[in-house]
């Protein structure tokens, strides 16, 4: 009986750790991946809002001084199209994974909707038309981030596992140490209980 309480009372206690665990540490990676995405999407939308024209070095996207682009780390081109469809300019020189030919073909595909989303791979893009008649395609390589929110992903794995196994073994212990009276009570019980019933079978011998 006192072995099955102690066995609930485990499985009860690592059930809620893992719960909590599990919560925070999801909570923790897809708010990074959010992050992520979200620096993403804005670095774009500077790229078509510079143009083809090289971002200048310490702006702030959308004027944010908390959101400060290091070129340095980005990886993008951009791509201007007239309104037939023909390339008028093209800013390749800070993608260096890809060729300026590579780089103009991805570009076609989202100019034409053959590409639809935001989403190509490591690549994340857009598409603008802007007051010169002219429309954009932004184009910027989050290998970098991505790779780092993974690697930030199976590190904190192995931290929420090796603090889940050590609360195991905490929870072992200490269930033995917390029981060890209520073990001791139910054998004194039990003894007890033995004791008086024999005790008790004299006296109902000669009785009967």
């Amino acid at each position: 009986m006192i072995k099955k309480l102690k066995i609930k009372f485990i499985l009860i206690s690592m059930l809620s750790v893992l719960i909590v665990l599990v919560v925070t540490f999801s909570a923790i990676n897809i708010s990074n991946y959010v992050s992520v995405e979200n620096n993403a999407s804005m670095v774009v939308s500077e790229v078509i809002r510079q143009g083809t024209n090289d971002m200048s070095p310490g702006e702030h996207p959308s004027g944010e001084p908390g959101n400060k682009v290091e070129l340095r780390e980005v990886h993008y081109f951009v791509v201007s199209f007239n309104q037939d469809g023909s390339i008028n300019s093209a800013n390749t020189k800070h993608m260096f994974i890809l060729s300026e030919t590579e780089c103009k073909e991805l570009a076609i595909k989202v100019f034409n909707n053959q590409l639809t989303g935001t989403k190509y791979s490591s690549f994340r893009f857009s598409k603008a038309s802007k007051n010169d008649g002219l429309t954009y395609v932004g184009f910027v390589d989050i290998k970098e981030k991505l790779e780092s929110a993974n690697q930030y992903l199976l590190i904190s794995s192995l931290i929420a596992l090796g603090a889940f196994a050590a609360f195991a073994g905490l929870v072992i212990l200490g269930s033995n140490f917390a029981f060890k009276s209520t073990e001791e009570a139910y054998k004194n019980q039990k003894r007890f209980i033995t004791n008086a019933s024999h005790e008790l079978k004299t006296p109902l011998t000669i009785i009967s």
